[in-house]
């Protein structure tokens, strides 16, 4: 278990010189210039990934492998004559291999490691992810080559990506469509979409540097083999050896300690609920309609045009403007962390308002019309909210385009229609 940080930093080492590598390759393919010493870059960035592996096949040896009863076969190990590299495949983990004691010592451990050869043999997809199993035995082919017969060549293959230049000076660089069985295949010869600018949009195509050894992009490639090692050793790590699956993580490694005292803090006072509590409609910032309402959504009105109009609104909020404000709420918090007092757990209230360039007019069952040009939403917060708060009722597909619209569009007539209660039957654009 003792090279569990050796294993952490050099990932994370990998991690930086990707991006350092992704730097490079954006800038060579915007001013359309060769860059040097791609291969050594990139081979640099897969011996770190490849040498994660054995040293984890070393504290698996250490700590389960010297407790094995071929006592010859622990003299050897312990002697250095027989070396402990990490199992890709069945032939390492049969009688007579190193890791066959396993079966003996640690039986839970070395099912897993049989499965996972099994998982490469077979190209199984890492769960949550378009990455194969078998991309750490390419891994372990091109780093052996490397080692053994020449440095990682990287070639050039024209014509691979879409660069897009946006009049405010932004760009992205789009990836071809790759052929997709159980995921995409990322060694195909696939030429970069056709495209067509629009005004002050400019496209041109860039080319990419390909790993000769399998052919795929070489920052896809860099990219999927840190994420591969990274998912398979922390799950060895967290079942084997007890520790947090996200110890070993790169992306937390080099994460900037304010984000990680920032999401701490976020993780502590989840989860956060936001509920609408006040709806202003305004008309050249005189009132429309005012209706208040508790968290759990109670009307605080006893005509039905209020109730109904309540109704309509909380459904746009949670259907619009409740990932909007969460989303605001999370950079908040990330941002001024330091003023969070995470035992703070009284709710809390702010206001946030819509305005439209026109009048937008509301008619209730072709009776009552209500015209407003801005939205007053007051909003409610609750930190470690673990309450069952009830969801807006469920409006089909139409209506609910429609509600959205009232909002989110420059249509400016809407006709709700309701029932005997208040609820909403449905909402149509006139």
């Amino acid at each position: 278990m003792k090279r569990a940080n050796d294993i952490k930093q050099k990932l994370a080492f990998s991690l930086i010189k990707y991006k350092s590598l992704c730097d490079e390759m954006s800038r060579s393919q915007r001013h359309n210039k060769d860059l040097a010493f791609v291969g050594q870059k990139v081979g640099d960035i897969l011996s770190g990934c490849r040498e994660c592996f054995d040293y984890c096949a070393k504290d698996l040896a250490d700590s389960f492998l010297v407790q094995g009863s071929d006592k010859k076969l622990v003299i050897q190990y312990a002697s250095g004559k027989a070396k402990a590299y990490f199992p890709f495949f069945e032939t390492q983990l049969l009688k007579g291999a190193l890791f066959y004691e396993l079966i003996f010592v640690a039986p839970e451990l070395y099912a897993h490691l049989l499965g996972l050869a099994k998982k490469i043999a077979a190209k199984e997809v890492i769960a949550g992810t378009v990455i194969g199993y078998d991309l750490c035995e390419m891994l372990n082919d091109i780093v052996n080559c490397k080692k053994h017969d020449q440095i990682t060549v990287a070639k050039v293959r024209i014509n691979s990506a879409t660069h897009v230049t946006f009049p405010d000076g932004g760009e992205i660089i789009v990836s071809p469509m790759f052929p997709f069985t159980d995921r995409p295949d990322f060694s195909a010869d696939v030429d970069a979409q056709p495209m067509v600018g629009s005004e002050g949009v400019k496209i041109k195509y860039a080319y990419e540097y390909r790993i000769s050894h399998n052919n795929w992009e070489v920052g896809r490639f860099c990219l999927y083999s840190i994420q591969a090692v990274s998912l398979i050793i922390s799950e060895i790590y967290q079942k084997f050896f007890e520790i947090s699956y996200d110890y070993i993580d790169p992306w937390e490694t080099i994460k900037p300690e304010n984000v990680k005292k920032g999401e701490h803090i976020l993780r502590l006072l989840s989860p956060i609920v936001s509920r609408p509590l006040r709806i202003v409609l305004l008309l050249d910032d005189m009132e429309s309609a005012n209706i208040e309402m508790t968290f759990e959504g109670l009307i605080d009105a006893d005509d039905l045009i209020s109730v109904s109009l309540a109704k309509i609104f909380m459904i746009i909020f949670e259907n619009h403007f409740n990932y909007y404000v969460f989303s605001e709420l999370t950079k908040y918090v990330m941002e001024n962390w330091e003023k969070f007092d995470p035992n703070d757990r009284v709710p809390k209230y702010f206001e946030m308002e819509k305005s439209f360039y026109q009048e937008k007019n509301i008619t209730i069952d072709d009776l009552e019309q209500i015209k407003f040009n801005k939205i007053l939403f007051g909003i409610g917060i609750k930190f470690c909210c673990n309450e069952s708060i009830p969801q807006q009722q469920k409006m089909d597909d139409q209506s609910l385009y429609a509600a959205i619209s009232i909002i989110d569009s420059e249509l400016i007539n809407f006709n709700l229609y309701t029932d005997s209660f208040g609820r909403l039957v449905r909402c149509n654009i006139q």
